[in-house]
């Protein structure tokens, strides 16, 4: 992988020659010539050929980012679905006005109401249900028997492990001749870089 491949993922300024080719991503203490580290400290001293961090190191090839642990995160998350086929699954239910681009993954049995959102190459495991208009950016993981119900809105880079239920009705009662549900409004805003155990319920 190129260095200016590597500027575009992580969205850096690149610095150096932009066609240094990169043959492995290892500690500073690790990294050889050819390859790529991450420098959350520039004092510390690596041999690296290529270093993403927030400033520009003299008599090197780098990246420079606004946050480097970010940066990272993002790197290595990407670059760990490069591996994954890319597919949507004939096993699955997609209703009509999905905004699903092809480089999703939907695995078996997925349910995705009309008009939801999803990003690109997020993916939506098996026996996952999302609802109507539901919206869900880039670079998700959506574990098995998820289910994200309407006004409900997930942003990028964001991971949410099996048996989760987001934006369910929650228990708000009133008493009257017997206790009566609340009527709940609104709905359920997950920011970027997230992560959501298992078997968890967000109201």
């Amino acid at each position: 992988m190129k260095l200016h491949e590597i500027a575009r993922i992580v969205h850096g300024t690149i610095y150096g020659q932009k066609i240094f080719v990169i043959d492995k991503i290892l500690p500073p203490d690790d990294a050889g010539k050819h390859d790529l580290t991450f420098l959350f400290d520039p004092s510390i001293k690596t041999r690296a050929g290529a270093i993403i961090s927030d400033k520009k190191i003299k008599k090197k090839n780098g990246i420079i980012v606004t946050n480097p642990k970010e940066a990272m995160y993002v790197l290595l998350k990407t670059l760990s679905k490069t591996s994954k086929k890319r597919d949507i699954s004939s096993l699955s239910l997609i209703e009509s006005n999905v905004a699903l681009p092809r480089s999703c993954i939907i695995e078996p049995f997925a349910v995705i109401k009309k008009g939801a959102n999803i990003g690109s190459r997020t993916c939506i495991g098996a026996h996952c249900f999302i609802d109507e208009g539901v919206i869900i950016g880039e670079n998700c993981e959506i574990h098995p028997n998820t289910t994200i119900y309407k006004n409900t809105e997930i942003g990028n880079y964001v991971v949410i492990h099996a048996n989760t239920v987001v934006g369910k009705q929650g228990f708000g009662y009133i008493k009257k001749k017997r206790y009566e549900r609340l009527k709940h409004i609104g709905g359920v805003s997950v920011q970027d870089f997230v992560e959501i155990g298992s078997n968890v319920t967000i109201d």
